[in-house]
């Protein structure tokens, strides 16, 4: 997550910052004769960002905002011929709140989007940045369905396919042998899609999976098939920590608090979060 985090701010900041550049030379090759950046004409557009800038997410919609507040910044204090002038909405990394965070940027006169910043709702926000002819360009969204079919909308983040097959191709080297349990969610499309890749994959390798499930429940019921590693997409961390506190102590679950300390056949369960 750290990686995804920094990849999120660089992108934001690199993907302004070669607009202006690309423009600027462009302006300079069909024109001879414009004699520098004092005498030509300056272009001014009207860039949108949307996100999660408050809730559980917001870490992701700051880390963007932030970048792309200082690509405007620098370009604007800079001799090109190409401004912004920048727009912000809170999208609560919710489908529908994004596409009316969109809409209101656009009654605003916005005419590029970077952004949005979650997979769920850059699918619903592409779907409408297609049929105005908006420029899109999300740094995080990952699904494949962001930019399918879709001419105008691009994406800078690595793909689900390409996590999920990274994450099951790391297992068959290292854990050919284990038993796999994935937990996910299904009520999130970075989620599933990784799962979807992950366990294609997994399956061509000829990887043991016993169990597949939603979480948290199921990461009980994993608990008691002995899952030797458990492929987890996306489990916030203070969740988890809290959940194996509960299992290992067999908090009102029937599990043996011995099988969960020590793992099967006295071994530590293994886990990879890749």
């Amino acid at each position: 997550m750290k990686k995804k985090f920094m990849c999120m701010l660089m992108a934001a900041a690199m993907t302004l910052s070669m607009a202006a550049c690309g423009s600027k030379g462009d302006d300079a090759n069909t024109d001879d004769n414009a004699g520098g950046t004092d005498n030509a004409e300056v272009q001014t557009f009207k860039l949108g960002s949307s996100g999660p800038l408050t809730g559980d997410n917001a870490i992701y919609g700051m880390a963007v905002k932030q970048g792309v507040e200082l690509a405007v910044n620098e370009i604007n204090a800079s001799d090109s011929t190409i401004k912004f002038e920048f727009l912000s909405q809170d999208d609560e990394a919710d489908g529908e709140k994004a596409v009316n965070a969109y809409n209101n940027m656009m009654d605003n006169g916005m005419q590029v989007l970077v952004g949005p910043t979650t997979t769920g709702a850059s699918i619903a926000v592409a779907d409408a940045c297609y049929t105005d002819r908006t420029f899109m360009l999300t740094p995080s969204a990952s699904s494949t369905d962001v930019t399918a079919d879709k001419d105008n909308v691009f994406q800078v983040c690595f793909t689900d396919p390409n996590q999920g097959v990274g994450a099951a191709d790391y297992m068959a080297e290292n854990f050919a042998d284990a038993k796999i349990a994935v937990i996910y969610r299904n009520d999130d499309a970075y989620s599933q899609g990784i799962r979807d890749a992950f366990v294609k994959e997994a399956g061509d390798k000829g990887l043991s999976i016993v169990y597949q499930g939603t979480y948290l429940l199921q990461l009980l019921r994993s608990a008691r098939r002995c899952a030797d590693c458990r492929r987890r997409p996306r489990l916030p961390s203070h969740l988890l920590s809290a959940r194996f506190r509960d299992l290992r102590a067999g908090q009102g679950h029937g599990l043996c608090p011995h099988l969960l300390r020590r793992g099967r056949h006295g071994r530590h369960p293994r886990y990879a979060r890749l």
